[in-house]
């Protein structure tokens, strides 16, 4: 029996396992949303260098929080091919930066220099625009550029522009040290700006160094053009200044609405060799509260790395795997919502 069709129930002709409730179900669609107002952004990226591939990736990343507007539309463009009068035809413009002196070719120059367009440049490379004596950037802005702040120290004392304050929030960059191997592993690189004018600067983020406690503008608005000083969509976590930037996409698009407090509560990777008793666990502790069950249908573990060496896999319809399949049968009957999460989810073959 295939374990995929034994999991959604939906496939013709395939035997249902045992007592499981089949996943597919029909729903009623939504009346469609017609927004009061439209909002076009148009995210530029980089594609040269070494970390080139990266740009459309970060991107489109930032096209998918726009996601949470239904009013936004995000179009994606490399900056290379940016072409004269391109901004005019969009409500805000993005720029994410992340190859260090990307090209930033004289049609983009000219229109950042005239434009009247919301922007928001996130990451590398204002420097370009702000040590360019044709951009008049102090006098359009009110801050110059300081330079760009890296790391300190070597190792586990590595130390840098790490905490971001928003809100009333502290939230910090990812930092692992790995000794086996003597790697850092962070992004420690920020935008120093020097605020000349503070009446037309708004610090909106500040960012502080971990062994200095020095503190700088993590994010400012000057007019209609905003600075985030790096990328914060890099090495992402549960705490990380990821989450003002979120918050913060309200005010670059220009929609504000009513704050809601609600989440999605998802519990990652439950597969077969998941332990049943932590499963019930997570089931009585959500009652019949939604949420999300990320759900691997097969456990395989082809390196042995839980089986002494030797190569081992089962699946949801296993004898082993029984008490497990009736903790996930009695989460869907309390409200939890199952979506595939891989078939395997393995390391190695």
């Amino acid at each position: 029996m295939s374990v995929a069709a034994s999991l959604s129930g939906c496939a013709t002709g395939v035997p249902e396992p045992v007592e499981l409730e089949p996943a597919c179900r029909t729903a009623p669609l939504e009346e469609s949303f017609e927004p009061a107002f439209a909002v076009n952004a148009l995210v530029l990226y980089d594609s040269t260098g070494d970390f080139g591939e990266l740009g459309v990736l970060y991107a489109q990343m930032y096209v998918n929080l726009m996601g949470h507007f239904p009013e936004v539309t995000g179009q994606l463009m490399k900056v290379a091919d940016y072409t004269a009068g391109t901004m005019d035809d969009y409500d805000v413009v993005f720029y994410v930066g992340v190859v260090y002196a990307e090209p930033l070719n004289p049609a983009f120059r000219e229109d950042f220099r005239t434009t009247d367009v919301r922007f928001v440049w996130i990451g590398q490379n204002l420097w370009q625009f702000a040590n360019d004596p044709d951009q008049d950037f102090e006098q359009r802005f009110g801050f110059g550029w300081g330079g760009i702040a890296g790391n300190t120290g070597a190792g586990a004392d590595t130390t840098f522009f790490r905490r971001v304050y928003y809100k009333q929030e502290t939230l910090e960059k990812w930092f692992y040290f790995d000794e086996v191997n003597n790697i850092v592993e962070n992004d420690p690189g920020v935008g120093l700006i020097d605020i000349l004018e503070n009446d037309r600067v708004e610090v909106i983020a500040e960012i502080e160094h971990n062994g200095t406690r020095t503190r700088t503008p993590y994010v400012v608005r000057s007019g209609d053009f905003f600075f985030v000083a790096d990328n914060p969509l890099t090495y992402q976590h549960e705490h990380d200044r990821y989450l003002a930037i979120a918050d913060l996409m309200h005010d670059f698009v220009g929609i504000d609405h009513e704050s809601t407090q609600t989440g999605l509560f998802r519990l990652e990777d439950v597969h077969p060799f998941v332990s049943p008793a932590a499963l019930e666990q997570v089931v009585d502790i959500t009652g019949t509260r939604p949420w999300n069950m990320a759900l691997i249908p097969v456990f395989a573990d082809p390196a042995g790395l839980y089986n002494g060496d030797a190569e081992w896999h089962f699946d949801m319809n296993s004898e082993r795997a029984e008490p497990w399949l009736e903790q996930v049968q009695n989460a869907r009957a309390a409200g939890a919502e199952i979506v595939l999460h891989g078939y395997t989810h393995q390391l190695g073959r």
